[in-house]
C-alpha cells in the first residue's frame, strides 16, 4: 500500500512541475521514503504508463524526471499549455519574498536592484504578495493566492534543513 501512495504522490509531482525533478525532489516532497523505493517508484509508473498505452509518457533525461504529452499528441493541445504568466526576472523576486518572508522592502531592493519596484507593483496587482507599511519601509508577504498557484510546498521546502538523502 505504501508503494502505492508513493506512486501517486510522484504522479502528483510530475503532473504539476514543468521542470525536470530528480530523485532527490522527490525525496523532499514525499517524506518518509527512501531514495531507493523512490526510484523503484518512478520505474514502476514509467512502465505502467507505457503498458496503458497513454496519451502521457514520462521520461528520465539527465536533468531528471519529466511528464509529458506524446509527440503524436503534442500538436492537437499545445494551445492549451498555459502562457508564461512571469518572466524570469519577475520570479526571481517572487522566489526571493517567499524565501525570505516576512523580508523588507528595503532589503529586497538591495538584493535585486531598483527593477525589482517594477516587480513588486505587478506581483501585488496579480495578488501573489502583500506589502504593509512598516516604518520607512514596506513588510512584503506572499499571499494565499501564491500558496494556491505554486502549491502549499513552496512554503514548507524552505524550512526543511538541507540533508543528504538516504539510499537505503
Amino acid at each position: 500500500m505504501a508503494l502505492e501512495e508513493l506512486k501517486k504522490i510522484i504522479e502528483a509531482a510530475l503532473f504539476m512541475s514543468p521542470v525536470h525533478l530528480t530523485p532527490e525532489d522527490f525525496y523532499k516532497i514525499a517524506r518518509g521514503y527512501k531514495l531507493e523505493e523512490i526510484k523503484n517508484a518512478l520505474e514502476l509508473l514509467r512502465k505502467e504508463f507505457t503498458e496503458r498505452n497513454s496519451s502521457l509518457k514520462i521520461n528520465e533525461a539527465p536533468e531528471g524526471w519529466q511528464m509529458q504529452v506524446k509527440d503524436e499528441y503534442e500538436s492537437k493541445v499545445i494551445h492549451l499549455a498555459a502562457a508564461k504568466q512571469f518572466n524570469k526576472s519577475v520570479l526571481r523576486t517572487l522566489a526571493f519574498i517567499a524565501y525570505k518572508e516576512p523580508v523588507k522592502q528595503s532589503t529586497l531592493i538591495k538584493f535585486r536592484n531598483n527593477k525589482a519596484y517594477d516587480h513588486l507593483k505587478l506581483l501585488e496587482a496579480k495578488g501573489f504578495i502583500q506589502r504593509k507599511q512598516q516604518g520607512p519601509t514596506y513588510m512584503i508577504n506572499t499571499t494565499e493566492k501564491f500558496k494556491q498557484y505554486f502549491g502549499e510546498q513552496a512554503i514548507e521546502l524552505k524550512k526543511i534543513s538541507p540533508e543528504k538523502p538516504s539510499s537505503t
